[in-house]
Formats: C-alpha cells, structure tokens, sequence
C-alpha cells in the first residue's frame, strides 16, 4: 500500500493534467497493481478485513474502467468516485493491525497456519 502511495503521488493526483477529465493512465496502471497483489494476497490470507479492502480497491478500478467507456461523466465525480474507496481502505488496514496485534497477544493461531494441510 505505501508503494501504491508513491506510485500514486508519483503520478500527480493532487494535480493531475486535465483534472480527470479523462482517465489518468499511471494511476489506473497504479490501482491495477494494487488490486492485483491485493487480491493475491487476500487469497492466501483468511482475513475479512483484507477482502474488504480488497473489494474497495477494485471499486476504484471500476470507477476508471466506467470513465473510459463513457467519457462524459463529470470528472469531479469521477474524482471523487476514484479517490473516496482510499478512506475504507485506510480504515480496514488500522482495524487489520489492531486485529493483529490483539491476535498477537493471544493463542490464535498466524493465518499462514491454517492453510496448512493435514496429510
């Protein structure tokens, strides 16, 4: 995720060139990164949290796939569309590392556990 921030800040979201009136390409590059490996690690993990995070970050990816098919949506809606998914996500990763470091402190087991097999 702080990879995706520099990618993210990297590209210019703050001041992005024609102020999305058409989809940014680095940036769509940057979420599909993003959505890949979290959805990667979602996978291996059995953690909610992470799928739900996971969930928002392809919501993101949508909202950049619905503008190119319809270039006439109203680039401060598609701003908003793009960038409000951030805010879930950020709360689930801070409700993920409470979860652990609870965890930590207790005899649950790690997740990489329970996906072992049982030969």
């Amino acid at each position: 995720m702080l990879a995706a921030l520099v990618g993210s800040a990297s590209v210019g979201v703050i001041t992005i060139e024609g102020g999305f009136s058409s989809v940014p390409t680095r940036l769509l590059v940057v979420d599909l990164l993003l959505g890949m490996f979290l959805t990667f690690v979602s996978l291996r993990a059995n953690r909610l949290w992470l799928i739900a995070a996971t969930s928002c970050q392809w919501l993101a990816i949508t909202v950049h796939f619905v503008k190119l098919l319809h270039p006439e949506i109203v680039s401060t809606s598609y701003a908003f569309l793009t960038v409000i998914w951030s805010w879930p996500i950020t709360a689930l990763l801070a409700l993920g590392t409470y979860a652990h470091r609870q965890r930590a402190a207790s005899p649950i087991p790690n997740w990489r556990a329970s996906f072992h097999r049982a030969d």
